[in-house]
């Protein structure tokens, strides 16, 4: 006697479809039709055909044992007909969850490391000294004039002071200003910073040279 005749047979009796009968039992309707057509290797595991064929001793009032002995003597057939292996629970289950969880896993790692890598440029933007460039004057600058432009670029929001003097950035960043001098060497230290950041710092040294000793002499005529 075969076991999927005496399932098939038993729920066409009662007229009760496989949706129903799946949706009683509260499993997949697949696993209906498995058992009703003889295809054991579909299930994950010899407990879960177990477990459906006692729901059907209960509801068709059938003997559990005998259902269980049908099942075992025609998955042994079933095994040597179709030389099919039928995987225990615990073999199953790593091999079929293995691709899965690895895809979610590996959508895990990637939006954490994307979060991760997203908050590191955030802080690194925070606290990483603004951008600073002085245009002019250039290194160890030397003039006969007084008064010297400087000017240069940033970034918005940055606040710069030169010789703690606070200096006004526009909307672009660049920055320009007078600056007088004095004789011999005048030190100008630029400092940029933002809210929470460290300091840029940049030191110019402008040479403020007297006038030639030809110029002396025509003042002096």
């Amino acid at each position: 006697m075969e076991l999927s005749f005496v399932l098939k047979k038993i729920r066409l009796v009662q007229k009760i479809t496989q949706e129903e009968l799946a949706s009683s039992f509260v499993c997949d309707v697949s696993e209906i039709q498995a058992l009703e057509n003889g295809y054991y290797n579909r299930f994950i595991s010899k407990k879960k055909i177990r477990k459906i064929l006692k729901l059907y001793s209960k509801k068709f009032d059938l003997n559990y044992k005998y259902l269980l002995k049908l099942y075992k003597n025609n998955f042994k057939d079933y095994i040597k007909n179709r030389s099919c292996i039928f995987l225990e629970t615990d073999n199953f289950n790593r091999k079929n969850i293995f691709l899965p969880n690895v895809a979610k896993y590996l959508l895990i790692f990637i939006f954490s490391f994307s979060f991760i890598f997203y908050f590191s440029l955030q802080i690194k933007d925070k606290y990483e000294p603004p951008l600073l460039q002085v245009i002019n004057p250039v290194s160890d600058y030397k003039t006969n004039d007084k008064k010297i432009l400087v000017y240069g670029k940033s970034v918005p929001e940055t606040s710069l002071t030169v010789n703690n003097k606070e200096i006004y950035i526009d909307g672009d960043g660049s920055f320009s200003f007078e600056i007088s001098l004095h004789k011999g060497v005048n030190i100008l230290k630029f400092v940029a910073s933002k809210k929470g950041s460290k300091e840029n710092v940049i030191i110019k040294r402008v040479f403020l040279e007297e006038e030639n000793q030809v110029a002396k002499l025509d003042k002096s005529k």
